[in-house]
This record gives structure tokens, C-alpha cells and sequence, in this order.
């Protein structure tokens, strides 16, 4: 259960992160076309199951896994 409270909210950060960079588009009714999760699980099939992703995407991926909620600074210890 804990790996898929993971894999869920990793794929809901990735989609995030993508409509950041990518907006998902606003159908008529103002809803849009796909959700962030669907997106950030469209994103993690490509890299995981694609032919030969970049090490960068990877690398890139991996970050957000590990990355602070939007929104929220971390406190510096100093």
C-alpha cells in the first residue's frame, strides 16, 4: 500500500512539474483534457518503458521524487 501512496503522489508531482512547463489544455466545458496524475504516469511510461531515455530525464525525474512540495521552503540548517 505504502509503494502505491508513492508511486501516486510521484506521478502527481511529475505531472505538475510538466504542466509547469507544458499547460495541459482547457477543453470547452473548462475542465482539462487529463489530469496531472495522468500526465506524470504518461511521462513515467515513456522514461521507464521508452527506447533509451537520457540520463538527464532520468536524473530529472528522480529529483522530483525526492524534491519538497511546491509551494513549501525548506529551512536551511546553519
Amino acid at each position: 500500500m505504502a509503494v502505491l501512496a508513492v508511486a501516486f503522489c510521484w506521478a502527481h508531482k511529475i505531472g505538475e512539474w510538466q504542466n509547469e512547463i507544458k499547460p495541459i489544455k482547457i477543453k470547452n466545458h473548462g475542465r482539462k483534457a487529463m489530469s496531472f496524475f495522468r500526465s506524470g504516469v504518461n511521462v513515467l511510461r515513456r522514461i521507464l518503458c521508452g527506447k533509451a531515455p537520457s540520463k538527464a530525464e532520468i536524473r530529472r525525474v528522480i529529483q522530483i521524487l525526492f524534491a519538497p512540495p511546491l509551494g513549501i521552503q525548506v529551512a536551511k540548517l546553519a
